[in-house]
């Protein structure tokens, strides 16, 4: 009897040997074709968790439960392996209210708390390696930024094959639609402040070595009080410590500067010149520059001739000429214009917070920037901080527009 079950286990162990190793969860994950996404999820911080707190009595009720429901905002120090406690069945979408690079946009309520997101789906399967990276780099950079002027990253989940971006929600629409609305020319004090709070959002990123790379209307998104928000990040780059240029060509060719369409290298003053082009079109409801097709429209971006402002002051005048100078190196970054005295005149004016001179200063470069009067956009050690009293810009009363500022 012992010899006999000797031999049967014998004959267990063999088939075991002989059988296929199993395939436990984690093996099976991790041959998915999104298990590489997922894995870069986890190295994203979370923004905001949701903590639920359990009641011993069941008498308070869900309307008591949802009220001790907290949103925690967190900071982008957040630990590296934090993992995301949303789902899809947490949100009940809405209707569509866009489409970003690689994805479609929904209005998502969270059914906890009743507030109202931004979920961007991006649909994974059949992507290459390639193309998921692209995907999740919006999650990346936008966790990394925290800014009044740049929508606001929340949450990201991998679930169905597609992944999930939790964002602010912006109520009036983006930009371009906005200016679509309008019957008539937008107040020259509106258009500073889109153009403020833009410039705020960019330079929030270029301090941190982010490119946009895709400024136009479509990507300004507004709130409830018409406050910009810089969003769409699937194109942005980072540059690392000891790059400064970029030299893939992105971006919407009406936006696109003289040294992308030379094919040349180029850095954060490219998304300069495609905020100026920005404010022109914010001006007149045109581009700039316009041509039939792209090869007209690249010879008239390298010519650098458009049709000028008329109806608007000369300080926006020379804003506009200043932001679409054509030589990259002559033509001000983010820095420069913040600390222009005319900018900080209007911006102290239209209440729209800045940054300190002191953070400012070792971003500014050494270029004068271009226009007709150089010396209300040339910065000074001077530079008033926001709250205090400001040189104020050169009159304009010496050069009248060419017909009064358009009412709203």
């Amino acid at each position: 009897a012992e010899v006999e079950h000797d031999e049967a286990g014998q004959r267990r162990r063999a088939a075991r040997r002989e059988r296929p190793p199993r395939r436990t969860p984690h093996a099976a994950w991790a041959a998915s074709p999104t298990a590489g996404v997922y894995s870069e999820l986890r190295r994203i911080p979370l923004k905001s968790t949701v903590r639920l707190q359990r009641w011993r009595h069941a008498a308070h009720g869900a309307v008591e439960a949802a009220r001790n429901v907290r949103f925690e905002q967190r900071t982008p120090r957040a630990e590296a392996g934090a993992m995301s406690r949303s789902c899809l069945n947490d949100f009940k979408v809405q209707e569509k209210i866009g489409a970003g690079s690689y994805g479609v946009v929904w209005k998502a309520v969270r059914k906890v708390d009743r507030v109202t997101y931004a979920m961007k789906e991006i649909d994974l399967q059949g992507m290459s390696r390639q193309e998921q990276e692209s995907c999740i780099k919006e999650t990346r950079v936008l966790s990394s930024l925290d800014s009044d002027h740049i929508i606001r990253y929340y949450d990201s989940f991998l679930e169905q094959g597609k992944l999930f971006i939790i964002t602010e929600y912006a109520s009036h629409g983006n930009l371009h639609d906005f200016l679509k609305q309008q019957t008539s020319r937008l107040h020259e004090d509106l258009v500073w402040r889109l153009f403020l709070q833009t410039l705020c959002g960019l330079h929030h990123m270029h301090a941190r070595k982010i490119l946009h790379r895709d400024i136009k209307t479509l990507n300004v998104f507004l709130d409830d009080k018409l406050n910009v928000k810089l969003g769409d990040m699937g194109v942005a780059r980072i540059l690392s410590a000891n790059t400064n240029f970029a030299k893939t060509i992105v971006g919407t060719p009406y936006y696109l500067s003289p040294e992308l369409c030379e094919d040349r290298p180029y850095n954060e003053k490219s998304d300069v010149w495609a905020l100026g082009v920005l404010l022109y079109e914010c001006c007149t409801q045109k581009h700039p520059f316009d041509a039939d097709n792209q090869g007209a429209l690249i010879l008239k971006i390298l010519r650098g001739r458009y049709p000028p402002l008329t109806g608007f002051s000369a300080e926006m005048c020379d804003l506009v000429k200043c932001c679409l100078t054509q030589n990259a190196k002559r033509r001000p970054n983010t820095a420069k214009l913040l600390l222009s005295m005319t900018v900080r005149a209007k911006a102290q004016e239209l209440g729209v917070p800045l940054p300190h001179v002191e953070s400012l200063l070792p971003m500014a470069d050494t270029g004068t920037p271009q226009g007709r009067r150089k010396a209300s956009l040339t910065p000074t050690s001077a530079s008033p901080r926001v709250g205090e009293a400001p040189t104020p810009p050169v009159s304009s009363a010496s050069r009248p527009s060419s017909s009064a500022t358009p009412t709203r």
